[in-house]
């Protein structure tokens, strides 16, 4: 096996020294060789010395004939190998630092059609030095990832995460959230469904490759489940137009509207030696949160609860005598979020201070 590896590697390093779409290669020689095994939300990195050490990260030097005369090449690569827990689209998202150029091979299991894909990476990938795809897997499918760079121009470390790809929120309010997704380069547009009613419900359909929305019209302090699917533009068998081919749902994420019910403090008096009693206006929350400290910006401030709605009023004791205290309140709210109870808070009320008595 390691002869078929030594022998097909070479072809495909001269093959212009880059990788074309859909050229077979045998899954099953990655498979033997030493991998990595990737994890969702781990990430591996490599140094430098991690390259030299590694036996998994191997070099092949390769000859090429330019202008009838032999000219040489060395090119690295580490295999790393993936299994899926369950059935979705992956994200795989590799970060280099230093100068270099990279290049990333995926290979299906051997169940499947192999071939060589998404070997490319876009302008903006390439000055960030940030390389991201997608993979759309099937429960335990295993895809094997190589990952490529000129000898000569290798990163100083190279880190590579698996992760779950599911819609993330960039900002929330309490009536809007705005989506964001990792992008897929080649593909046309997006198809955007909000879980409804216990059935999934497509709300935006983005025809261009733009990896973000807004979902608007929404209830403050409840939670909402979102997934994602891109698209890309195939003739429709001879017919006018095109048809748009799918890819696998995204792994469902559930983010929640803010907590907008705010309330303030009304009063704040030392009447007592030590001590500070707060008073505030009562609003529609599960309880409150008092924040109290000597430093204006609160630092090493302390917390206090009060669980009860009706509660209007807490003294605080055991405070520094003659000391100047700042407060502040907030409001919150216990939703279900994913079957667990959560606590929404509302944004913190204006600070008022006061000194403690002698």
């Amino acid at each position: 096996m390691k002869k078929i590896i030594s022998l097909i590697l070479p072809l495909i390093l001269l093959a212009g020294c880059i990788f074309v779409p859909g050229t077979a290669v045998y899954a099953s020689a990655w498979g033997n060789m030493d991998s990595y095994p990737l994890k969702v939300n781990s990430t591996i990195s490599l140094n430098k010395a991690d390259t030299k050490k590694a036996k998994e990260y191997q070099e092949y030097k390769v000859y090429y004939y330019l202008n009838g005369k032999k000219e040489y090449d060395s090119y690295k690569y580490v295999c790393y190998k993936f299994k899926a827990p369950k059935s979705g689209v992956y994200n795989v998202t590799v970060k280099g630092s230093g100068k270099g150029s990279l290049s990333l091979v995926q290979f299906g299991s051997d169940k499947y059609d192999t071939g060589i894909m998404d070997c490319d990476w876009d302008d903006a990938q390439r000055k960030s030095k940030k390389y991201s795809i997608n993979i759309s897997m099937n429960k335990n499918d295993v895809c094997y990832l190589v990952l490529f760079h000129n000898y000569n121009r290798q990163y100083s470390s190279v880190s590579t995460k698996v992760e779950k790809m599911m819609p993330k929120a960039v900002s929330t309010t309490a009536n809007s959230i705005k989506l964001t997704w990792p992008k897929e380069l080649d593909e046309d547009g997006y198809q955007v469904q909000q879980y409804k009613k216990n059935k999934w419900c497509t709300i935006k359909t983005i025809n261009k490759n733009k990896n973000s929305c807004t979902v608007s019209g929404l209830s403050a302090a409840k939670a909402y489940k979102f997934r994602v699917r891109s698209y890309h533009n195939e003739p429709n068998d001879g017919k006018l137009g095109s048809k748009k081919v799918y890819s696998k749902w995204s792994f469902a994420s559930t983010i929640t509207t803010k907590y907008n019910v705010n309330t303030s403090v009304s009063s704040l008096k030392s009447k007592k030696s030590r001590q500070i009693t707060i008073k505030w206006k009562k609003v529609k929350a599960s309880g409150y949160q008092i924040q109290y400290s000597t430093s204006s910006k609160f630092k090493s401030a302390k917390t206090v609860t009060v669980s009860k709605n009706k509660t209007t009023s807490k003294t605080i004791s055991k405070l520094k005598a003659k000391k100047k205290y700042y407060v502040r309140i907030r409001t919150y709210k216990t939703v279900k979020v994913n079957g667990k109870n959560t606590k929404l808070y509302s944004s913190w009320s204006k600070t008022k201070s006061v000194t403690t008595k002698k």
